[in-house]
């Protein structure tokens, strides 16, 4: 379009005066690199129409001289404003064309596949929600041991309103048992044995006869030194628990926590025995088993199930003391014969010191007298003057008082107590006195020279008080679970239900769902270890287990027949008509597969990845998704892939349907099952759906596209670790970092779910991503796999409008952009925010004149005005490191001001 010369003119004009009016067209173009939408277009409709009139005046063009009229009403230049109007829209369309050639700056879905499938990149289709269903077999009586519960199992949610009906099917099939519906944690453990070291005591039974001060006995063995005397401070009577707690001192503590005795592994003995007490008693309650040898044990023994339960739940249950040792009380008090004696010094002086009188030969002498020694020092074992034994007489007769019991003597100086060997009813005569009494003969006379007959109290009728189980209080938490009974047939790898009320929020009940590590059998209860800690803390008396568990995902099975094949044709495809197809999680680069089996006749056929390098005999097929979210199944040509056999609807596909967010139901909403099996009462979700992911859009592929070919299926440095998770199915972001563990570098990779949700270390995105890095990398490098910690901002500021705007809607439009800006699909782990970023944003808005920004601060922070705030990046060298933060703006309504 720029004016020329003659080619022998050229050198003669070096002042231009013969080019007439030409103009530079097309226009030049050129794009600094890393922008979001390029310029392409080289000119415009008045330049393209400016550039044609000069064209008139060129003068290489002399027949157009006569054409002198510039006016836009004569037809040649109306034929010049119509073309320049042409060329305005095709390098419109040529720009819009350019822009949809780049990964970068193109806008359409279709141009961003196209692009992505040059390197192989397929976008991803979405990930099915996934979840745990818990369920409830019948338990009553003639119903069986076990029941097999088959894959694809289907539950409905219930709908909330405005909601619909999801569907979820199993995808394991289990073997489940009533005796799991919810099982128990320990709430009683046995009581330590007698002990004077113990500052408290429960025993069984609601005793109210029992009260502060009376005595207690504590045997703890056969020799003297084994027993002790206490003195009960406290009582404290627990009606509903039939128990009463015995305190013998001022501050008794609480319950212990739950002992756990090490024991020794029982020898898996082969010789088969009858299934009685004493053959589980001699080789189960002996020592410690693994639940799997444990059942296996049980097989070889071919003992059933349900009797081996109960015998073993009755044998822990019943704890007898050991011989020799016990707890006593005393329900009487008898003093011993003579306590109230008249003093001695007191009596008549011819008692004491008997008469006087003249013998036959004239001599004075002097009458025996009866009580010629003082007893007032005399012991409780001594009658009148003789040097005592074994024997104490109390005042009074008490038959209650047996042979075998025990007495205790209590004196203001001392306390003792013997074992009674007989009580016989006599009559005494001494100091004075003379009565029938109970004569005691007691096992030893040791230490009866210690007590006064006035100052010893005898208690005596003693009683054995029964120990009870003591309540186990601690919180249930960590990695490991003692279970009150044994429930054998758990095995580990098998998922189980946690539920029960909160400890740290009162009045809350949650639920979570644990995989076990490992199972273990003794002292008749089975202690549960998980692979993670749980992640609450729970009231004991309050928790459930529930061991019928299987995993489900979202989504509804359907079958199709999709039409026949024909052997002269090749790369057939066919199109499910049936839709959107369902994704679940596997552990694969691309972290999910289909949920489709297509059959060719009946017999199976696997789907790949590409056509390319395989055989003519390989029966595969491939997917593709198009963009109207069809699902296209494509087969081979007899050389790459082999071809179909012709047949009369001969191809078959069975298919579940439903993906995306849709699945994400909550808790205890997956109640209805669509077919009852015999024998199941009822079903739940414990735990919300979660690692949905809808199909992916326009600027997650833009992201997602060069992945592939940045690791090529290797993950080899830190970046591959990054780069790998961010492709996976159900991941949005992701953050690899080094870290030192205390013995070994290891990576830390901290990612985020699709629109910020967490990714649960224990659920099926988080698990079959580290297994897939384990295929693809070092199985030997340690990855520790976080959820990201969510933090927020929040700010306050005061805004100067345009007067001529309704102020409204244009604080409205300002809240936007900021939580635009600044929402999770703009940030990036550990990314700050400063107070220009935040001001620029907001005077990028139409209609906002001035800003004065009052408070910049941190959610968990106090109200500031900071010019930075810093988000937080796992740091090395923590043994444990914590994740990356993702800042984002507070979710609550931020506090704008209006400038006059």
């Amino acid at each position: 379009m720029s004016g020329a010369r003659e080619p022998t003119l050229r050198d003669l004009d070096g002042c231009g005066c013969c080019e007439g009016t030409g103009l530079d067209a097309p226009a030049a173009v050129w794009n600094r690199p890393g922008l979001s939408a390029i310029s392409y277009r080289i000119g415009d409709q008045a330049g393209f129409k400016a550039a044609l009139l000069a064209g008139l005046s060129r003068a290489d063009l002399p027949a157009l001289r006569p054409l002198t009229t510039r006016d836009d009403r004569d037809a040649a230049i109306l034929l010049l404003d119509a073309w320049a109007a042409v060329a305005d829209v095709l390098t419109f369309h040529q720009e819009r064309i350019a822009n949809e050639a780049y990964l970068r700056t193109a806008t359409e879905r279709r141009s961003l596949t196209w692009l992505g499938r040059l390197t192989g990149y397929e976008p991803a289709p979405g990930l099915a929600a996934s979840t745990h269903l818990a369920f409830t077999l019948e338990d009553a009586v003639g119903t069986p041991d076990q029941l097999r519960l088959e894959a694809g199992l289907k539950v409905q949610s219930m709908p909330g309103p405005g909601e619909l009906p999801q569907t979820f099917e199993t995808v394991e099939a289990i073997d489940a048992r009533p005796e799991w519906n919810a099982m128990r944690p320990v709430l009683w453990q046995p009581h330590p044995d007698p002990s004077a070291a113990l500052k408290t005591y429960t025993v069984k039974g609601a005793d109210p006869s029992l009260r502060p001060g009376d005595t207690l006995l504590v045997v703890a063995g056969t020799a003297a030194a084994d027993r002790a005397v206490r003195r009960i401070r406290a009582v404290q009577v627990d009606a509903r628990a039939g128990t009463t707690r015995l305190d013998v001192a001022e501050d008794p503590p609480d319950p212990p926590p739950l002992l756990r005795l090490v024991l020794a592994r029982a020898p898996f003995v082969l010789q088969a025995s009858r299934l009685t007490t004493a053959s589980v008693t001699a080789n189960v309650l002996s020592g410690s088993w693994r639940q799997a040898d444990l059942s296996a044990f049980a097989r070889v023994q071919r003992w059933s199930v349900r009797p081996l339960i109960r015998t073993l739940t009755v044998l822990a249950a019943r704890r007898d003391v050991p011989a020799g040792k016990g707890l006593f009380r005393f329900r009487k008090r008898a003093a011993v014969f003579g306590h109230n004696a008249p003093l001695w010094d007191k009596l008549p002086a011819t008692q004491r010191k008997g008469e006087a009188y003249t013998t036959s030969t004239g001599v004075t002498a002097y009458s025996a007298p009866p009580y010629p020694s003082s007893w007032d020092a005399a012991t409780a074992n001594r009658l009148s003057d003789d040097t005592g034994g074994n024997e104490v007489h109390l005042d009074g007769t008490h038959p209650e008082i047996v042979a075998g019991g025990w007495v205790v003597l209590e004196s203001p100086t001392a306390q003792r107590a013997y074992g009674v060997e007989d009580n016989a009813e006599v009559t005494r005569t001494g100091f004075t006195l003379s009565a029938k009494v109970s004569r005691l003969r007691l096992n030893t006379r040791d230490g009866l020279d210690g007590f006064t007959r006035r100052e010893t109290t005898v208690h005596a009728e003693s009683q054995a008080l029964e120990l009870a189980p003591l309540p186990v209080t601690e919180v249930v938490a960590g990695e490991t679970l003692v279970l009150d009974a044994p429930y054998l047939g758990l095995a580990a790898g098998r998922p189980v239900a946690i539920s029960g009320r909160r400890e740290d929020l009162e009045g809350v009940d949650d639920a979570e769902v644990v995989i076990l590590s490992e199972v273990l059998f003794q002292e008749g209860r089975t202690e549960l270890r998980f692979e993670t800690a749980l992640r609450n803390r729970y009231i004991r008396d309050s928790v459930r287990v529930n061991g019928n568990i299987a995993r489900a995902t979202h989504g509804e099975t359907k079958l199709e027949v999709l039409g026949g094949g024909d052997a002269t044709q090749p790369f057939q495809r066919f199109t499910l008509r049936q839709g959107p197809l369902t994704y679940v999680p596997a552990r694969i680069a691309a972290g999910a597969e289909a949920a489709l089996e297509v059959r060719i006749g009946g017999v199976l056929w696997r789907q790949a990845e590409s056509l390319f390098g395989l055989g003519a005999q390989d029966r595969v097929y491939t997917l593709r998704r198009e963009e109207d979210g069809r699902t296209t199944i494509g087969f081979g040509d007899g050389i790459s892939g082999a071809r179909l056999p012709t047949g009369a609807d001969n191809v078959t596909a069975r298919l579940r349907q439903g993906i995306g967010a849709a699945g994400l139901v909550g808790e205890d909403r997956l109640t209805l099952l669509a077919t009852r099996p015999l024998g199941v009462r009822g079903v739940t979700n414990p735990v919300a759906a979660m690692d949905a992911a809808e199909p992916e859009g326009a600027d997650s592929i833009r992201a997602s596209a060069p992945l592939r070919v940045l690791t090529l299926g290797r993950v080899v440095s830190v970046q591959d670790y990054e780069d790998f998770a961010r492709a996976f199915t159900g991941i949005s972001k992701a953050l690899a970092s080094w870290s030192w563990t205390g013995r070994e570098r290891a990576i830390v990779l901290t990612v985020a779910g699709e629109e910020g949700r967490p990714v649960e270390s224990t659920g099926p995105v988080a698990t079959n991503l580290l297994a897939a890095l384990r295929e693809a990398g070092d199985p030997l490098v340690p990855v520790m796999l976080h959820s990201f910690t969510p933090v927020f901002f929040r700010l306050a500021a005061k805004l100067k409008l345009d007067a001529d705007l309704a102020p409204e809607p244009l604080l409205a439009a300002v809240e936007a952009s900021l939580r635009q800006a600044f929402g999770f699909s703009r940030r990036a782990f550990g990314q700050g925010v400063t107070a220009s970023e935040l001001m620029a944003v907001v005077h990028g808005v139409p209609g906002v004149l001035a800003m004065d920004l009052d408070a910049l601060f941190r959610s968990d922070q106090p109200e500031t005005l900071e010019q930075a705030l810093p988000a937080a990046l796992p740091r090395a060298g923590q043994t444990t490191p914590a994740p990356a933060e993702l800042l984002t703006i507070d979710p609550r309504p931020i506090a704008f001001g209006v400038l006059p």
